[in-house]
């Protein structure tokens, strides 16, 4: 799939980009184009910094090509790092902290993947059917 890109009219393939947080190694993909930044478009971030310096990182054009892609990406990133984002989160809390953390954790596992998340659904069902 070619676009066309905003050097002149030159074709840009679409590129994939890999994204994640900084307190975690899994990534996800997302497929970015390059486009032409038009006056009301922001491509910059500026701030403050702690020393009252004014800062300004300039990112590149690029829009997400295919939401579609990097809706079902993020949705499998987010189930897929859970855990190590969790991990890294507790890491200098206390020990009654973690375990509840570890409990819930387990507790929403077993109830997306159990028997009885199929139910769930069928007794929604019938409590609504009751109360119409």
């Amino acid at each position: 799939m070619l676009s066309k890109g905003s050097e002149k009219g030159a074709l840009q393939r679409p590129r994939r980009v890999y994204l994640t947080q900084d307190i975690n190694v899994t990534t996800f993909a997302v497929t970015v184009l390059l486009f032409q930044p038009g006056p009301d478009d922001t491509t910059a971030y500026v701030w403050t910094d702690a020393a009252g310096i004014k800062r300004k990182y300039v990112l590149p054009p690029y829009y997400i090509s295919d939401m579609a892609e990097a809706g079902a990406n993020m949705r499998r990133y987010a189930q897929t790092a859970r855990p190590e984002f969790t991990k890294a989160l507790l890491v200098n809390s206390n020990p009654i902290v973690r375990k509840t953390f570890q409990e819930a954790e387990r507790y929403y596992t077993a109830s997306k993947v159990g028997p009885s998340s199929k139910l769930l659904p069928l007794a929604g069902s019938n409590f609504d059917s009751r109360a119409s």
